[in-house]
C-alpha cells in the first residue's frame, strides 16, 4: 500500500538567518535517497518560495511522488502572501499547501494580519499546517481554543494542526469532533519518544478517541537522520483499517492528491 509523508522538510534556517550549507537540488536528492530506502512513494515537502522551481521540476519527472507546501514568513505576511499567489498559479499541480510557524515567532495565529491568508487558501483550498509545542510561550499561542475560533471563521479552509497538537494532544481529539475542517498530523512516535526510545503514547491515545479517519503522518524529516526511518517502520506496521487512513487515505482526501 502506498505510504503518504504529509510534512517532511527541504531546508531550513529561514527563521534563524543561517545560510543553508547545501542547494536545493543536493537536499532534494538526499529526501529521494532516503524515501527509497523508506518505501515512501508520496512526500508534501516544506519549500522556500525560490526553492519551487527546483521542486517542481523534479515532481514533474516523476508525478505523484513529490508536491510542495510554501513556507510561509509571517514576518512578511503580505510579501508572503504575494509569493503564494505567484507560485500557486504557476505551479498548481505541485503547490499543495502552506505550512506557518506562528509559534516560533510568539504570534497568534487569530492576528488580523494573517486573515488575507486564510481567505486565499480558502478560496483556493489550500491546506494550512500549523506547528504545534515548544516552550510554554509557544505552547500558549496554539491553544486548541484558537483553531476552534479559526475554523468557525473559515469554515471551507482546511487546518492542519502537527505534531499530534503537542503538548495539547489530550484536547486535539474534542476540536477533531467538533470542526470538521481540522485534522492532525501525527509522526507516530513522537520526538520526546523516539529520542528516549519510550513505547509510543500519544498516538495510542488519539486513535483511542478519536480514531484514524482525520489523522494523517508526517514525519517532520529535516535532514538525514534515524528517527525518519524508525517513524516510518513504525506506522507501516499499524493495523488496518488505522493504517489506511495514517498512511494514505486522509492526506490524499485534505490535500487533493
Amino acid at each position: 500500500m502506498p505510504l503518504i509523508d504529509a510534512h517532511t522538510h527541504l531546508r531550513t534556517g529561514k527563521l534563524s538567518g543561517t545560510p543553508p550549507q547545501v542547494s536545493a537540488e543536493t537536499t532534494l536528492q538526499l529526501l529521494l535517497d532516503d524515501m527509497e530506502q523508506a518505501q515512501v512513494s508520496t512526500s508534501l515537502v516544506i519549500t522556500w518560495p525560490e526553492d519551487m522551481p527546483v521542486l517542481a521540476q523534479e515532481a514533474a519527472r516523476s508525478p505523484g511522488r513529490l508536491y510542495g507546501l510554501l513556507w510561509f514568513d509571517s514576518r512578511q505576511p503580505d510579501r508572503s502572501l504575494q509569493e503564494l499567489t505567484v507560485l500557486a498559479n504557476r505551479f498548481p499541480s505541485v503547490l499543495k499547501g502552506v505550512k506557518t510557524v506562528f509559534p516560533y515567532l510568539y504570534q497568534n495565529p487569530l492576528q488580523a494580519e494573517f486573515f488575507p491568508l486564510y481567505t486565499f487558501c480558502q478560496e483556493r483550498r489550500l491546506p494550512i499546517q500549523f506547528h504545534f509545542g515548544g516552550n510554554p510561550r509557544m505552547e500558549e499561542v496554539c491553544r486548541p481554543t484558537l483553531f476552534l475560533g479559526l475554523a468557525r471563521a473559515f469554515p471551507e479552509l482546511p487546518i492542519v494542526c502537527l505534531h499530534a497538537g503537542a503538548g495539547w494532544y489530550q484536547q486535539m481529539p474534542e476540536l477533531l469532533a467538533t470542526c470538521p475542517n481540522v485534522y492532525l498530523e501525527v509522526e507516530g512516535l513522537q520526538l520526546h519518544e523516539a529520542q528516549l526510545n519510550l513505547p509510543p503514547q500519544v498516538l495510542p491515545h488519539l486513535l483511542q478517541r478519536s480514531g484514524s479517519a482525520k489523522l494523517m503522518f508526517g514525519s517532520d524529516r529535516i535532514g538525514r537522520e534515524e528517527k525518519f526511518f524508525r517513524r516510518v517502520q513504525f506506522v507501516s506496521n499499524i493495523p488496518q483499517p488505522y493504517r489506511n487512513d495514517l498512511c494514505q487515505r486522509t492526506a490524499t482526501l485534505v490535500y487533493g492528491l
